[in-house]
C-alpha cells in the first residue's frame, strides 16, 4: 500500500496543505464574525488537515514498527515526518501558527525536534507572537480566536518527556514575554508555572531538573535591571 514513490509524494502534499495560512487571521478580529465563509476559510476542510497532520505523528509511530517491507528503513519515516514539520513551519508568522492552531499538537508529536527547533527560531524575533496572543484580547469581542491554544497544548504533550524539558521551559519563558493577556485563562505563564507545581505532575523530569531550571529563571531575574 505504501511505496517510497508514495511516501514521498504524500511529504509534498501534506507540507504543501499545511503550510497555507488562514484568510480569518488577515481580517481584524472584530470583524470576522460578519465576514462570508469565502473571505474565512482555506481551500482544503478542517478535516483534511487535522488528517494530514494525524498523518504526520502516525508515521513517526511506524519507525518502531518491526513489521515494516525490507524496501523501509525505520528512519525513513521519521525523516519524512521531519521533513513535512520542518517545512510547514520554516519561516513561520503569526498566521502560521494560528492557522495550525488544531494540527500543532499532532505535528509536535510526530516530530519533536523539528517542531521545537521551528518554534526556537521563530521566537528570536521578539515581536512574532505578540499577534498570536493578542487575537482573544479584552476589545475583540465575545467570539474571538483562542489562537494559541494548540501551541501550548502541543508543548505541554512534549514536555513529558525528560529530554525536552530544559528547552520547553525556556520557550514558554520567552513566550510569556510576548503574552500582554486575554479573554481566555490559557496562557504561557500558566503552562511555565504548572511545570514546577510540588504535587500535580506535568512531566517526568527528575525533581534535580526542575530545581535547577528554577535555579537559573531565578538567576536570571535577579540579575534583571
Amino acid at each position: 500500500l505504501i511505496n517510497p514513490r508514495r511516501l514521498e509524494r504524500f511529504v509534498k502534499v501534506a507540507a504543501n496543505v499545511l503550510s497555507k495560512r488562514s484568510p480569518l487571521f488577515a481580517i481584524p478580529p472584530t470583524e470576522r464574525l460578519y465576514a462570508s465563509n469565502e473571505q474565512t476559510e482555506l481551500p482544503e476542510s478542517k478535516q483534511i488537515r487535522i488528517g494530514l497532520a494525524e498523518s504526520v505523528a502516525w508515521l513517526s509511530t511506524c519507525a518502531s514498527h518491526r513489521g515494516l517491507p525490507s524496501q523501509y528503513r525505520a528512519t525513513d519515516f521519521t525523516s519524512a515526518a521531519d521533513k513535512i514539520v520542518g517545512e510547514v513551519l520554516k519561516d513561520s508568522d503569526w498566521q502560521l501558527w494560528a492557522s495550525l492552531n488544531e494540527n500543532l499538537q499532532a505535528l509536535a508529536e510526530g516530530a519533536p525536534k523539528a517542531f521545537l527547533d521551528a518554534l526556537k527560531n521563530a521566537t528570536s524575533n521578539d515581536a512574532s507572537f505578540a499577534p498570536l496572543f493578542a487575537q482573544d484580547a479584552r476589545g475583540n469581542g465575545l467570539f474571538c480566536e483562542c489562537a494559541h491554544a494548540g501551541l501550548l497544548w502541543a508543548l505541554e504533550i512534549l514536555v513529558w518527556e525528560p529530554k525536552w524539558f530544559t528547552e520547553i521551559v525556556r520557550l514558554l519563558v520567552l513566550l510569556t514575554q510576548s503574552d500582554s493577556g486575554g479573554q481566555y485563562g490559557n496562557r504561557p505563564i500558566k503552562a511555565l508555572i504548572g511545570l514546577f507545581h510540588p504535587f500535580a505532575r506535568r512531566s517526568w523530569a527528575s525533581n534535580d531538573q526542575r530545581i535547577r531550571e528554577l535555579e537559573r529563571l531565578a538567576s536570571g531575574i535577579d540579575s534583571g535591571p
